[in-house]
């Protein structure tokens, strides 16, 4: 899925400016689409995660998950252009570890922020939107919400979907698609 693919995630990401707090937002934002996790899975992606697949395309080792409670892993393949975003990022932080790293009102980068974060983040992110009355909030579960219906309203195949999202079950999946209304975030 590259940037343009879903509306809500341009509008997001159009709220990402080339500050510190921008360069930095564009990433979690990007990989949550590119992969359909969890806030607590994708919160604690760090830079030396980053692989190459088995057919030379990047990807993203994701260590442990909800539905991987041994820590066996799975590789996730993501874009170019996400590689490039994480890659600006990097370079700002000057250092491994975490993507996701607090930055103050004073442009310090700090430690690690977990999955809550992600709720401020997109909270900020939001705050120029306008959103009719009978539009719900942007969720903290956005980027399964979001990106699976997306995904199956161009042809994916749900079994696809489900990989991507790291659904087990028929049923868990589609409680995520059963729940989505379509948000009009261009007023």
């Amino acid at each position: 899925m590259d940037e343009h693919s879903c509306k809500l995630l341009n509008l997001l990401l159009s709220n990402c400016d080339n500050s510190l707090s921008g360069l930095r937002n564009k990433v979690p934002l990007k990989l949550g689409y590119e992969t359909m996790r969890r806030r607590s899975e994708f919160c604690v992606f760090k830079f030396e995660d980053i692989c190459k697949g088995a057919n030379g395309k990047p990807a993203i080792r994701l260590n442990f998950s909800k539905t991987d409670q041994f820590g066996i892993g799975e590789v996730l393949f993501i874009s170019d252009d996400l590689i490039e975003s994480i890659e600006k990022w990097r370079k700002v932080v000057d250092t491994d570890g975490y993507f996701l790293r607090s930055v103050n009102r004073h442009g310090h980068i700090g430690g690690s922020q977990g999955p809550a974060s992600m709720s401020i983040i997109l909270k900020a992110l939001q705050k120029n939107f306008k959103v009719s009355s009978n539009e719900r909030p942007i969720s903290k579960h956005l980027f399964r919400v979001d990106a699976a219906p997306y995904e199956l309203e161009q042809g994916e195949p749900i079994e696809r979907v489900m990989l991507r999202g790291g659904w087990q079950a028929d049923s868990n999946a589609m409680q995520y698609l059963r729940n989505w209304c379509v948000h009009d975030y261009s007023n």
